[in-house]
């Protein structure tokens, strides 16, 4: 199992909008120290560790340093030594060829190869069919 870092208490138990069972409402309430049952909002108690190991990530990683001198230096160091072990992976550098100013983020999708092939077949398909009504 991965090791996760010691969060304080009050970071352990997050919160978020939505509707909550009777028992959690009962402990909101009891929380609250309130006694006249006023309105206490609907929230539920969610599992962050487990939403975080949730999340499909990506391979590829970006980290943005200071100077290119930096960032050269970090690539070097990480050739020369075959990479960095982290978590039972090995982790390689290599330079970007783009500035962090550039990147279009929201277009760093999460993709795999299946779903790559199946939108250059549709924008073939697309083409094909444009030409066709023409």
């Amino acid at each position: 199992s991965t090791m996760l870092p010691a969060m304080a208490s009050e970071a352990n138990k997050i919160v978020a909008k939505g509707e909550a069972t009777a028992e959690e409402r009962a402990q909101a309430l009891e929380c609250a120290g309130d006694d006249d049952g006023d309105q206490v909002a609907d929230v539920k108690e969610v599992d962050i560790f487990g939403i975080l190991k949730s999340i499909r990530t990506c391979p590829d990683a970006y980290a943005v340093f200071d100077t290119e001198t930096a960032r050269d230096a970090a690539v070097d160091t990480s050739v020369q030594s075959g990479g960095i072990e982290f978590n039972g992976s090995t982790i390689t550098l290599n330079a970007s060829r783009v500035e962090p100013q550039s990147v279009q983020w929201p277009n760093c999708a999460n993709t795999d190869l299946w779903f790559k092939a199946k939108r250059i077949l549709m924008g073939v398909g697309v083409i094909c069919l444009a030409l066709a009504v023409w």
